[in-house]
């Protein structure tokens, strides 16, 4: 075999085998978890019982996938879309003079994964 032969061979062959890689190491884009923010009111405020609470979710987010749960209690939520999710809810009104933890929570989309954030705050009459 001349080395002319040989040498092309085993350039043809690396090149083939680092395309094989690259194609066997590619991977679907991970998914982008939804964002929350603007909490109101914020962490650590006191609030009166039944009190208006509010979060933004991130245009990523699956809307119908939303969820609020205040001690345990899931609490309804109206979601109106603007720039994003602008979400709204209610304190449950039989929370009196506790600390409470506000936890949301949403799917992302197209791939779907969620996220959950937490907050605590006070309520007293």
């Amino acid at each position: 075999m001349n080395k002319t032969r040989f040498l092309k061979e085993i350039l043809a062959f690396l090149a083939l085998s680092m395309t094989a890689i690259n194609v066997w190491s590619w991977e679907a884009p991970a998914c982008k978890e939804p964002a929350f923010k603007n909490e109101k009111p914020p962490k650590s405020s006191v609030v009166a019982p039944g009190s208006e609470f509010s979060f933004t979710a991130s245009p990523n987010t699956m809307p119908g996938s939303i969820k609020a749960w205040i001690e345990g209690i899931e609490v309804d939520l109206d979601v109106k879309e603007h720039y994003g999710y602008r979400v709204t809810g209610n304190l449950p009104a039989e929370l009196t003079d506790t600390y409470a933890v506000i936890k949301i929570w949403a799917h992302s989309r197209p791939k779907s994964c969620n996220t959950e954030k937490r907050w605590l705050i006070k309520i007293s009459k």
